[in-house]
C-alpha cells in the first residue's frame, strides 16, 4: 500500500526464468512476495540465494556464447505460515546459512487474539484496525511512496550521512556481543538501511509517526530475527554441531561398538557399525568414529574437515598431532588407527 495498489504484490509460485524477470521489474524497488510455501521446497535455497544475490541464471544463446544475464537490487518482502528452514525441512533438506542471511525469518508472534498485531492503537479491537487499515489501503494507496522519493531528490546530499548516523546507532544497540559473528553484522547492515528510510520519511512528514519509532520497531525485528536464527553466533558452526549430535542419539547405540564388549561373543551384533563407545571417566560416553564413517555419514552434505575442526575449536572432539584433524588411536580389532574422537563435551548447551 505504500508503493501502489493491492495488485503490486505478487506470488511465489513461479519458474526461474519468471521470478528473475520479476525481480527485473522491481529493480531499485521492492519485491513484495506472498506466501513462501508456494515455492517448492527443493529450490528454496536456490531461489532465496538467486533474490539475495541480485544475479540471474547464466544461460547461452542457441548461435553460441551467452546471453546477457539478469541483475537486479531490490529489497524483498515476503509472508509466509513457515520459515525457510521449515519449508525446506518439509522435503527433506536442509536450508543454507546464506539463504537466512539473505531472507530473513521474522516471526510474527502476539498474544493470543491479537490477530498479528502487537498494538491496536486507539482502536477497541485488533478487528477494528485491521478493517481501518483495509479502508485507507483502498483510498490512499500508493501515496507515500512517490511523496517519499520527490522530497528525496532535494535532500541528495544529506542522505549517506542519515544512513550512516542510522547504522551506527543501530548496530551500537544491537550488535552488543563482541563475538557476534559476519552474518548478523550483515543483517544488521540491511536493517540500518530500512531504519534509515523511515526516519527519512518521519523527518520529511510522510510517516506521521514520532522521531525514533522506525529505529524502536528496527530493534524489536531484529531482536526477533536474531532469536529465531539462534544467537549472535556462526549460524554454519551451529548447524554442524546440531548434525553430529542428531547422529549420536540416532545412532550412539546401534552403530558404535561398545569397547568392553567389542571380544564378547553373546554381545549384540552391531550393525553397520561406524566406531566404537567408551565410558569416560566421569561415565559420559566419548566416541571414537571411523574416517570413512565420518566424512560420508556424520558429516553428509558439508565438509567433513570445516566440521572436524568447528568441533575441535569449541572442545567437542579431541584433535590430531600436527596438521592431522583426528588422533591415532587404539581400537579394539582395528589395531592404531587413526580415529576422529568425539568427546563428551559435545553434549554442552552452550551453543543451544
Amino acid at each position: 500500500s505504500v508503493i501502489g495498489s493491492p495488485d503490486y504484490f505478487l506470488n511465489w509460485r513461479s519458474t526461474d526464468a519468471s521470478t528473475e524477470n520479476l525481480a527485473q521489474d522491481r529493480n531499485d524497488c521492492a519485491l513484495i512476495l506472498d506466501d513462501l510455501a508456494q515455492v517448492d521446497g527443493r529450490l528454496v535455497n536456490d531461489v532465496s540465494l538467486m533474490l539475495g544475490n541480485g544475479l540471474g541464471k547464466n544461460r547461452g544463446k542457441a548461435e553460441g556464447g551467452n546471453r546477457r544475464t539478469a541483475r537486479w537490487k531490490t529489497m524483498l518482502l515476503s509472508s509466509g505460515e513457515v520459515s525457510l528452514a521449515e519449508h525446506a525441512a518439509s522435503v527433506g533438506k536442509q536450508v543454507h546459512a546464506g539463504s537466512e542471511v539473505r531472507i530473513n525469518d521474522i516471526p510474527a508472534e502476539c498474544d493470543a487474539g491479537m490477530k498479528g498485531l502487537e498494538y491496536i492503537h486507539d482502536y477497541d479491537s485488533p478487528t477494528k484496525l485491521i478493517r481501518a487499515f483495509g479502508e485507507n489501503v483502498t483510498q490512499y494507496h500508493g501515496t507515500a511512496f512517490p511523496a517519499f522519493l520527490d522530497h528525496l531528490l532535494r535532500i541528495q546530499q544529506e542522505i549517506p550521512t542519515v544512513i550512516q548516523d542510522c547504522e551506527k546507532a543501530f548496530t551500537q544497540a544491537v550488535l552488543t556481543d563482541k563475538s557476534s559473528s559476519s552474518q548478523c553484522l550483515r543483517v544488521a547492515n540491511r536493517f540500518s538501511i530500512i531504519i534509515a528510510a523511515g526516519e527519512l520519511a518521519t523527518r520529511l512528514g510522510i510517516t506521521g509517526w514520532p522521531p525514533g519509532e522506525a529505529m524502536k520497531a528496527g530493534i524489536a525485528c531484529y531482536e526477533a530475527w536474531l532469536e529465531s536464527f539462534g544467537g549472535t553466533g556462526n549460524r554454519e558452526e551451529r548447524q554442524i554441531i546440531s548434525m553430529v549430535r542428531h547422529f549420536l542419539e540416532s545412532h550412539g547405540e546401534g552403530r558404535f561398538v561398545p569397547f568392553d564388549r567389542a571380544d564378547d561373543s553373546h554381545a549384540p551384533k552391531t550393525l553397520q557399525r561406524c566406531g566404537y563407545r567408551k565410558a569416560a571417566n566421569d561415565g559420559m560416553t566419548e566416541y571414537f568414529v571411523l574416517r570413512e564413517s565420518f566424512k560420508h555419514e556424520v558429516c553428509k552434505g558439508k565438509d567433513y574437515r570445516a566440521a572436524a575442526r568447528v568441533l575441535i575449536d569449541k572442545g567437542y572432539m579431541k584433535p590430531g598431532e600436527g596438521k592431522n584433524l583426528c588422533p591415532k588411536v587404539d581400537l579394539p580389532h582395528e589395531g592404531r588407527i587413526r580415529a576422529f574422537h568425539i568427546l563428551p563435551s559435545i553434549w554442552s548447551d552452550d551453543d543451544d
